[in-house]
């Protein structure tokens, strides 16, 4: 598995990958090098890290999540989220897991 996190505050990477062309090639380098599930995050979860809004971080999913079964149909999409608007659209968008930190008790609305 490769993680991308499309923060600008994340704790493994530092944001370095949280633009379209650099998130785009950190995917394609993890798949090169064997992953075959790539787990995508829009907020940090790190201790101390500040709730953002869904709507902000469908911003930073989207495109990448539109865009990744189009190039990489056979690799799974992993999505690192725990809020039930931001689950319904990446479903939408042939997402093959959610990976929620908070086991599905952050959203009262999940169901």
């Amino acid at each position: 598995m490769g993680v991308l996190n499309l923060t600008p505050d994340s704790f493994s990477d530092g944001g370095l990958f949280n633009q379209f062309s650099t998130a785009s090639l950190h995917i394609q380098n993890m798949i090169d090098k064997g992953a075959n599930i790539i787990d995508i995050g829009g907020e940090s979860t790190r201790p101390g890290s500040k709730d953002v809004s869904p709507k902000i971080e469908w911003q930073r999913l989207k495109k990448i999540v539109i865009n990744f079964k189009k190039k990489h149909p056979k690799t799974f999409l992993s999505i690192d989220t725990r809020k039930s608007e931001i689950m319904m659209k990446v479903i939408e968008n042939k997402s093959d897991l959610i990976n929620d930190v908070s086991g599905f008790s952050y959203d009262s609305k999940r169901d």
